[in-house]
Parts: C-alpha cells; sequence; structure tokens
C-alpha cells in the first residue's frame, strides 16, 4: 500500500512538471495553467508583473479586458494552449497573465 501511493505521488508530480507552453503567433511562453487560470511561471502574483492603473477607463470602442490589459502596459494577444484558445496579456517583460485572470486581480487590489 505505502508503495502504491509512492508511486502515484511520483506519477502526479511528473505530471505537474511537463512544460505547458502559450502560443500567440511568433511569442511564447511556458505558464502555468490549471482550472481556466493561466500566468507565467514567475506571475503566480499577477500584481507582481503587471502595473495596474489607479483608476480604469473603458473605451466604447474597447473590450474592457483588453482596456484593463493595455492600462496595465500590457498587450493583448490571442493565443492557445495546445488547442485551448486562450486571449493573453504580455507585458514588455515578456511575462503573460489570461485576460480574466488579470482582471480579478485589479479587482483585488482596487476594491469598490
Amino acid at each position: 500500500m505505502k508503495y502504491s501511493i509512492l508511486i502515484i505521488s511520483i506519477l502526479l508530480s511528473a505530471a505537474k512538471a511537463e512544460s505547458i507552453v502559450f502560443v500567440a503567433d511568433d511569442f511564447k511562453a511556458e505558464v502555468v495553467y490549471e482550472k481556466e487560470r493561466m500566468t507565467s511561471k514567475e506571475c503566480l502574483n499577477i500584481s507582481d508583473c503587471f502595473t495596474f492603473p489607479n483608476s480604469l477607463k473603458f473605451y466604447s470602442n474597447q473590450n474592457p479586458l483588453f482596456s484593463l490589459c493595455y492600462q496595465s502596459k500590457g498587450t493583448p494577444r490571442f493565443g492557445h494552449i495546445n488547442k485551448v484558445k486562450i486571449t493573453g496579456c504580455i507585458n514588455s517583460n515578456n511575462k503573460v497573465v489570461d485576460l480574466n485572470s488579470l482582471m480579478k486581480a485589479y479587482k483585488m487590489v482596487n476594491p469598490k
């Protein structure tokens, strides 16, 4: 019994160690992706990688999530992990986060 638990935990840790790559045209980054949340490995705390605006401005001709990305000094890009389509926000240091997670992090930093 102890050996089967050990083998299962080794297999699970090996599966977690597998490299997951977000691809958007010519951009590629290793990411952590689980439960519809995607971030660069160095950005598990999103506010460490993105500078949020004090007051978010929305524009009628722009998606609110894109607005947040631009105002956080990032660039929104359409990409994918395997065949799952994801829209990410890429900062100047090539760190990436999915737009929904970016908005959640913004709301935690700037609650209203």
